[in-house]
């Protein structure tokens, strides 16, 4: 069977995917200098940081090590802007999730490094394996403080569509930290590009998650006129102002402190 239109198919989904990243880290960029937001100027060099791991190993053949040392480093400022976000001043535990994310980062790079070196089958499971629990680790954290705010926020008087980016927010992070569970079903010594049967279907789950959550994240985000009319079509916004993203947070955090 030929693979390589679908492959091609699936590419498509990865660039636009890479596209995504770009535009959106640009936005929380402008966004965090605009109103003075580390945690979004974090958020923004985060993305970027993945972006520049992926076209750097697909793209230019920079390698998986070059690849693991961005996106592993993204994935750390992720959840360092999960907790500035959502859990700032909340005590030692919230720190403890930061310590685990980077010690997870180390190993993952180490794991990387430890299967190009060796080229053992059992140490490129293992390493699939923890690649797999720290993307969830990630992403599920981020997911699961986002449905908080949103469970938070239910009860608030404010604009429906701001509770919505919350509810956005924790779908795009719970499809994103499955993302990872397909590459387990790649044989060892095949790589994206091989036009193998498995390697097809896994890259094409794989772009097809990523895509989706990449475009649920910038609708979180850049939630547009026309839907943030339809989500507020019942409320009443005359004497409610809209918050800024500072009165927006301190909002959140005063919320989820008390649940």
């Amino acid at each position: 069977m030929d693979f390589q239109a679908l492959y091609f198919i699936f590419s498509i989904f990865f660039i636009l995917f890479i596209i995504n990243l770009f535009v959106v880290s640009v936005f929380f960029l402008i966004r965090a200098a605009q109103l003075k937001l580390i945690n979004i100027g974090i958020l923004g060099i985060a993305v970027i940081f993945i972006d520049i791991g992926f076209i750097g190993n697909i793209l230019f053949g920079l390698g998986g090590i070059f690849e693991e040392i961005f996106v592993s480093s993204g994935f750390v400022l992720i959840v360092l802007f999960t907790n500035l976000t959502f859990h700032r001043n909340k005590g030692y535990k919230y720190k403890l999730i930061f310590f685990i994310a980077i010690i997870c980062a180390i190993i993952n790079i180490h794991l990387r490094f430890v299967d190009l070196l060796y080229n053992v089958d059992y140490i490129y499971y293992i390493k699939q394996l923890f690649d797999i629990v720290f993307t969830f680790f990630v992403f599920f954290w981020l997911g699961l403080s986002s449905l908080r705010a949103y469970q938070s926020l239910k009860q608030v008087k404010i604009q429906p569509w701001i509770k919505y980016r919350y509810r956005l927010l924790s779908v795009a992070g719970f499809l994103l930290g499955l993302q990872a569970i397909p590459e387990i079903f790649i044989a060892p010594g095949l790589h994206y590009g091989d036009l193998n049967a498995m390697v097809v279907l896994v890259f094409g789950i794989t772009a097809s998650i990523v895509l989706v959550s990449s475009i649920i994240f910038v609708l979180a985000w850049m939630i547009p006129s026309f839907l943030k009319n339809f989500l507020n079509k019942d409320y009443d916004t005359i004497e409610d102002p809209e918050l800024n993203e500072n009165e927006l947070i301190n909002l959140i955090q005063k919320d989820i402190g008390k649940s």
